[in-house]
């Protein structure tokens, strides 16, 4: 009788070390600054009638400045919502449910009106600042 040879083979596989690296996200408060203008142009240069910006550690919009004749003005737009297009889309943004996103879009927003109709009040977009600065 003949031996029956028998072959064994041998699998190698390459395991290959994955090393895991963690980042650490520093979550820095900032501040989001909005300037108003009252638009002049072409005729003479746009007027900056006041500055709000929107806290993170507060999360609440304060007050930096407001000329004394627009105050008012940009008190009652602080109290409303803003809406604005979108391409053929018009986006709602509540100013009570959502106050940073309603800040970092007011100057998406053609006209903020005034009572003055022949007058048109703009904002800046947000500049971002961290809070310790």
């Amino acid at each position: 009788m003949a031996k029956k040879e028998t072959k064994t083979r041998v699998k190698k596989e390459v395991v290959k070390e994955v090393k895991v690296v963690e980042e650490v996200v520093v979550d820095i408060p900032k501040r989001y600054y909005v300037d108003f203008y009252i638009k002049r142009e072409p005729i003479a240069k746009d007027e900056k009638v006041g500055t709000i910006f929107y806290s993170d550690t507060t999360e609440s919009i304060e007050i930096e400045g407001l000329a004394p004749n627009y105050s008012t003005d940009i008190a009652q737009i602080m109290r409303g919502n803003i809406s604005f297009m979108d391409g053929v889309n018009q986006i709602f943004v509540s100013r009570y449910e959502d106050l940073k996103n309603w800040v970092l879009n007011l100057h998406r927003v053609e006209n903020l009106g005034l009572i003055d109709p022949n007058l048109c009040m703009y904002a800046s977009e947000a500049v971002i600042n961290n809070e310790t600065e």
